[in-house]
């Protein structure tokens, strides 16, 4: 059996020599310890900078296409705002006609402005990109918070604007176009001796012209602005995506 007196003498032995060892190279094992800190935070700051990196890079090719489908919507926006102001304003010229007397009346004036009157017109937007967007986890990735406010009111504002457009293309090809069509011909020739021009005389033709200014008032030039507001909102869009401002 073994002393234990030795045995203690033994571990205070031992426990003086690693006392002394560690007082003699304590700088060493301190050194270690911090280039293994410094090592393991590095990768992580490494690694977090490849990260911001990828996502800054990510974030640029969203914006870069974001900024080319509301270029696009300019433009189609603006060609459909002139369709509408085209049909507006010659439905008012077919207005002023009234009450409308056949032999008296310029039937070529006629035939022009009813058939410029009954053109529809719709603004279909370019927006594959931003309902991608903002239905994802990217929406986070995208830095201006002016830009991420713009992007989530699109779709209201757009839909807000689109149920003006939707009620006035439904009076356009479900009631007007067929009464039009029924009574004048799909051409609208007023010189074809088989047309009753009588029916431009009629209180139900001028109802009928009288609605369709209407809602093409309400598209272009109702109290709360939808159109004003929806070109307002793509014009900033185009402008906080600029790519010089990136």
């Amino acid at each position: 059996m073994h002393d234990p007196s030795i045995l203690k003498i033994r571990d205070s032995d031992n426990m003086k020599r690693i006392l002394i060892t560690l007082s003699q190279k304590w700088p060493e094992y301190l050194l270690e310890i911090l280039v293994l800190i410094i090592g393991i935070y590095g990768a992580f700051a490494v690694e977090n900078w490849k990260e911001d990196k990828q996502n800054q890079a990510k974030e640029l090719s969203i914006i870069k296409d974001i900024h080319e489908e509301f270029n696009q919507n300019i433009k189609v926006l603006a060609k459909v705002k002139n369709g509408h102001n085209i049909s507006y304003h010659s439905a008012l010229q077919l207005k002023n006609m009234f009450p409308i007397k056949p032999a008296e009346t310029n039937l070529d004036s006629v035939s022009h402005h009813l058939f410029s009157t009954l053109t529809n017109w719709t603004f279909e937007p370019v927006q594959g990109r931003i309902k991608w967007l903002v239905n994802s986890d990217n929406f986070d990735l995208i830095q201006n918070k002016a830009l991420q406010e713009a992007l989530i009111s699109w779709e209201r504002t757009y839909e807000d604007y689109h149920e003006d457009e939707q009620l006035a293309y439904s009076f356009n090809e479900a009631i007007l176009f067929p009464y039009i069509s029924d009574h004048f011909g799909f051409h609208i020739h007023l010189d074809d001796k088989r047309i009753d021009l009588a029916e431009l005389t009629t209180v139900k033709f001028e109802a009928m012209v009288d609605n369709r200014i209407n809602y093409l008032r309400n598209i272009l030039y109702n109290e709360t602005k939808e159109l004003e507001r929806l070109e307002a909102l793509i014009n900033k869009i185009v402008l906080l995506t600029r790519p010089e401002d990136m």
